[in-house]
C-alpha cells in the first residue's frame, strides 16, 4: 500500500542527496538567470505596459483600498513621472514669465523659468542616461547573435531594427530635451548635450555629426571594426565608405581584414552598393518615359539578388546639398549621413532619420524611382554580424562569444541522465533560450520604450503625430533635407 502523506510532510519537500543533480525546473530556471533574464526582468519591471493585469480578489465593502504601489524613482516608470512632472513645472513657470507685469515680477519669475528648464533638462537626461544603459539588454543580444539557429541575414536585420530603434530613441529624448523639433541640438558649433554623446561614442571631436550619429546606434549594440574596439569609420561619410569598400582608414592602413569589410564578408548578411551601381541606376531611370517605367526599372536594379533591398539600419552616404549630383561627393569628400529608418518595398521608398540635419536629427523620404534622389546617394552600406558581439570574428562565424542554445541545453540534458526525460528537458531548455535570445523579445522592447517616449511628446505637441509606428519624417513634417553641416 503507497504511503499516505501528512499535510506538513506534503508542504515540505525532501532532502536532496548531495549526488543527486537538481530538478530538471531549477535547472531551466538557472539557466534562464544566466541567460540574462535578469535584465529582461529589471526592464519589464519598469515598464508599466509589459504586463496584462491581474485582477485582484474581491474585497469586502468596508475594507480600505489597498495603498498604491510604489514606483522606484530610479526606473524607467519612475525616471518618466518625473519628466512628466518637470514639463508641468516648466509650463507653469511659462505662464507665470507671461502674466508677469513689473519689472522686479518679470526677473523674479525669469529666474524661476531657468530654474524649470535646467530642471527639466536633467530630468530628460536621468531618463536617457536609463535608456542608453538598459535598451536592448547586451546581454541579451550577445546570446541572440551567438544562436546557431538563427541565419546571418536575420541577425542582420535584427542589428538593423535596434540600430534605427536606438536612434527614434535619441529623436524622442532630444526632442523633449530641447522641447519641439524646431530647437537646433547644438549650443556651440557641433557641440550640445546630445552630440557630445555621439562624440564620446565615436571620437572626432568637434566636427559635423551626421555619421557619428549612425555610429552611435551601432556602437550601442557593441559595434567595433576590430580587436582594438577601432570605431574612426564612423567620424566622416567619407571614411565610413572608404572602410566599408576596403577595410582600410584615412591613410589606407588596412583596419578590418579583408574577408570582413562589409562589402566582401560571406555569410554574415553584409552588403554594399557603392557609387558605380547607383550612377547606372540614376542613368537608366533617366531613359525611362513613365512612372510605370521608372519603377519597372528600380524593379530590375533589384531582381534576382542582383542588390540588396534597402532595409532598418543601413546607412546612406550622399553628397551636401539638395541639387541633383552625379553619385560623388561634393568638393573636399563633403558629404552626408543617414541612416534607414524604414523602407517601403512596394513604392520603393527608404525613410531616414538623421543627426545634424539643420543642426538636430530629423529625416526625409528618398524615391529610389527617382533619377534625382537617386543621382544623391553614394553609397549604401550594411554591417554584418562579424562586427558585433564580445569580439570581432572572421567571416561567417558567429556574431559574439556568449553562450550559445545548443552547448546549455545539451548540458541540462546530459545532467539529467540523458534517455526520455534528459531530451525533454533539452528541448525544453532550448525553448526557453530561444524566448530569451529572441529578435521579439529585443525588437519588442526597443519599441515599447519608444512608444512611451512618443506618448509623452505628442501629449505636448512637440512631435506632430501620436502614432508609435509613425516615422521620424512624420513626426517633424519634414518634405526635405534642412540645412546639412
Amino acid at each position: 500500500m503507497d504511503r499516505q502523506w501528512t499535510e506538513e510532510e506534503a508542504r515540505t519537500p525532501a532532502p536532496r542527496r548531495p549526488s543527486e543533480p537538481p530538478p530538471q525546473h531549477e535547472l531551466v530556471l538557472r539557466l534562464q538567470r544566466s541567460a540574462g533574464n535578469a535584465a529582461v526582468s529589471r526592464l519589464m519591471r519598469s515598464r508599466t505596459l509589459a504586463r496584462d493585469p491581474v485582477e485582484a480578489p474581491p474585497q469586502p465593502a468596508e475594507a480600505a483600498p489597498a495603498p498604491a504601489a510604489e514606483v522606484d524613482p530610479h526606473s524607467f516608470a519612475g525616471l518618466v513621472e518625473t519628466v512628466k512632472a518637470k514639463i508641468e513645472e516648466l509650463k507653469t513657470a511659462d505662464a507665470a514669465l507671461k502674466a508677469a507685469t513689473t519689472k522686479a515680477d518679470k526677473a523674479a519669475a525669469k529666474t524661476a523659468r531657468a530654474q524649470a528648464l535646467a530642471a527639466h533638462q536633467a530630468a530628460v537626461l536621468a531618463l536617457a542616461t536609463w535608456t542608453r544603459d538598459n535598451t536592448p539588454p547586451r546581454a541579451i543580444l550577445d546570446g541572440y547573435l551567438d544562436r546557431l539557429d538563427v541565419t546571418p541575414e536575420e541577425k542582420v536585420a535584427t542589428l538593423g531594427q535596434l540600430a534605427a530603434g536606438v536612434a527614434r530613441m535619441e529623436f524622442l529624448l532630444g526632442t523633449m530635451y530641447h522641447q519641439g523639433t524646431a530647437a537646433k541640438w547644438e549650443t556651440t558649433e557641433n557641440r550640445g548635450a546630445f552630440p557630445d554623446t555621439y562624440d564620446a561614442a565615436v571620437g572626432g571631436g568637434a566636427q559635423p555629426w551626421c555619421t557619428k550619429f549612425a555610429g552611435y546606434a551601432y556602437t550601442r549594440l557593441g559595434f567595433q571594426a576590430n580587436a582594438e574596439g577601432t570605431t574612426s569609420e564612423f567620424m566622416s561619410g567619407w571614411r565610413l565608405r572608404h572602410w566599408a569598400t576596403r577595410g582600410q582608414g584615412t591613410s589606407n592602413e588596412q583596419i578590418t581584414a579583408a574577408d570582413q569589410t562589409a562589402e566582401d564578408a560571406t555569410g554574415t548578411g553584409s552588403a554594399v552598393i557603392d557609387n558605380t551601381a547607383w550612377k547606372r541606376l540614376r542613368a537608366d531611370l533617366a531613359k525611362a518615359a513613365t512612372p510605370e517605367d521608372r519603377t519597372a526599372v528600380t524593379e530590375a536594379f533589384f531582381a534576382n539578388n542582383a542588390h540588396p533591398l534597402p532595409q532598418a539600419g543601413d546607412i546612406v552616404i550622399k553628397p551636401r546639398g539638395d541639387a541633383a549630383s552625379n553619385n560623388e561627393f561634393t568638393g573636399g569628400g563633403k558629404s552626408h549621413t543617414m541612416l534607414v529608418e524604414s523602407f517601403d518595398a512596394a513604392t520603393y521608398q527608404i525613410h531616414t532619420i538623421e543627426g545634424n540635419v539643420g543642426d538636430k536629427v530629423g529625416g526625409r523620404t528618398i524615391d529610389l524611382t527617382n533619377a534625382t534622389d537617386v543621382s544623391k546617394i553614394i553609397a549604401l552600406t550594411r554591417m554584418g554580424t562579424q562586427f558585433f558581439g564580445h569580439a570581432p570574428t572572421a567571416a561567417g562565424g558567429p556574431g559574439a562569444t556568449g553562450m550559445s542554445i545548443s552547448g546549455p541545453a545539451a548540458s541540462v540534458g546530459a545532467a539529467l541522465g540523458g534517455g526520455v526525460i534528459g531530451g525533454i528537458a533539452e528541448r525544453l531548455t532550448k525553448a526557453v533560450l530561444s524566448a530569451v535570445y529572441s529578435a521579439e523579445n529585443l525588437t519588442g522592447g526597443m519599441a515599447e520604450t519608444n512608444a512611451r517616449l512618443v506618448e509623452i511628446n505628442a501629449a505636448q505637441g512637440w512631435i506632430q503625430s501620436s502614432d508609435p509606428n509613425a516615422s521620424v519624417t512624420d513626426f517633424t513634417g519634414a518634405s526635405g533635407s534642412g540645412n546639412e553641416s
